[in-house]
């Protein structure tokens, strides 16, 4: 699940309860931004997330790395 808001808190994080609380047994995994402000500018390339950790978490879940 793929979500720009912060780790703790962000919508992600309700719908991985949401899922888990009504039995999903399934293979999950959140990739986030940090838990901190968002700086303006380019300095947002620095917390929030990329599409490099993107295609790491998929490759992660994946059977073919």
């Amino acid at each position: 699940m793929v979500d720009e808001t912060r780790h703790s808190g962000g919508v992600a994080e309700a719908i991985v309860a949401a899922l888990v609380d009504s039995g999903y047994a399934g293979r999950i995994r959140r990739v986030v931004s940090d838990d901190c402000f968002i700086p303006l500018g380019p300095a947002a390339a620095h917390v929030l997330l990329s599409v490099g950790q993107v295609i790491e978490a998929m490759r992660a879940m994946s059977a073919f790395p």
